[in-house]
């Protein structure tokens, strides 16, 4: 810890006192049996060394006290929450080119942060082949469907052709495919571009196959929660319904959503004090109903520093123990309830 004494000009100056100060600290946490937390995110530079310990030396020789001269005080890494309960990632985007290059190291990184499993929906037709290929075996399973931003530059005749073999491709690729979507409603598309009543047309046709199907259903709903609540209790709806992602309609609708069955996800918004819509819906969801999510390669959680702003899996240890935090629950507990949740949900085995 750096400190400035109260009427001295000289900035970064330690107390004379702090050395014994952090020792007695140092002690008493290790009598208490403190558990080890986990390496950072971002174990980059040789600051981290196998097993998580940290490695002494590793800021550049000099760093600390070319900082200290310049009156500003040291960097200190955010610490990640230690999880050793297994989390399941709802809702990530690895099929998208944003992970082309380095697939592989993200979801290794995302292992080592505990996160074993996890759903990556599709967003458009031209992109299910990607999607499919994205899937690993007992890991990595896919929805397939059609977003509403896809309605912005898809060909009328290929949005036709992709309703048209969504049930197919789904039933051909059973093995992979555990629901459908990112489907849904999006009042913040300008209607002039976008018409809204395609919008229904779209999400009802996939709401059928799901029905059909009995695949839960992976919706996106921005602005839009009572006109999706009033369309999917008037048609038939798969046994297991369907999650929510990245929740966004309020705690007054929570009831609502979780009343028809359907589960709610959380992501990164969570993790920012001034999204009081999220926040407030994450303390008052029930626990059979939340799940977690990154929604990779968006909303990088807060505190979270990637030079190119790339939200990952790994990143999910953050946002259950933002859920935890809010709801006054542990990280442990929250990792197990939204595991099971996700498992019986998707069909984990």
């Amino acid at each position: 810890m750096v400190r400035r004494r109260r009427g001295d000009g000289r900035r970064g100056r330690r107390h004379p006192g702090d050395g014994a100060l952090d020792a007695a600290v140092s002690a008493r946490r290790s009598r208490a049996g403190h558990p080890r937390r986990g390496p950072p995110l971002h174990a980059e530079g040789g600051r981290v060394a196998q097993g998580g310990r940290r490695v002494r030396g590793a800021r550049p020789p000099g760093e600390r006290h070319r900082r200290r001269a310049r009156g500003l005080r040291p960097r200190r890494d955010r610490r990640e929450p230690f999880v050793t309960a297994l989390l399941v990632d709802a809702h990530c985007h690895l099929d998208l080119p944003a992970f082309s290059s380095d697939r592989d190291a993200v979801w290794e990184r995302a292992r080592a942060r505990h996160v074993t499993r996890a759903v990556v929906p599709a967003v458009r037709p031209d992109t299910w082949r990607a999607t499919l290929e994205c899937a690993l075996p007992r890991e990595r399973v896919v929805a397939l469907g059609i977003h509403p931003h896809a309605l912005l530059t898809l060909p009328r005749a290929a949005l036709d052709r992709g309703l048209k073999e969504l049930a197919a491709t789904a039933q051909a690729h059973r093995d992979q495919v555990v629901a459908i979507g990112e489907c849904g409603l999006d009042a913040s598309l300008d209607p002039a571009i976008v018409d809204p009543m395609l919008q229904r047309q779209v999400f009802l046709a996939q709401v059928a196959v799901a029905a059909a199907l009995d695949l839960p259903l992976v919706l996106h709903v921005v602005r839009s929660h009572a006109l999706a609540l009033t369309l999917l209790r008037s048609v038939p709806l798969p046994s297991r319904r369907g999650m929510v992602h990245s929740y966004s309609g309020g705690p007054d609708l929570v009831r609502a959503w979780t009343e028809l069955g359907f589960h709610l996800s959380f992501g990164g918004a969570i993790t920012r004090p001034r999204a009081r819509s999220p926040i407030d819906s994450a303390k008052a969801v029930p626990d059979h109903r939340m799940l977690v999510e990154t929604d990779a390669p968006d909303q990088l959680p807060t505190g979270v520093d990637r030079s190119d702003r790339r939200c990952e899996p790994c990143d999910l240890p953050v946002i259950a123990q933002s859920l935890a935090t809010l709801r006054g629950q542990t990280l442990e507990h929250v990792s197990q309830v939204t595991t099971d949740n996700a498992c019986a949900l998707f069909g984990f085995r």
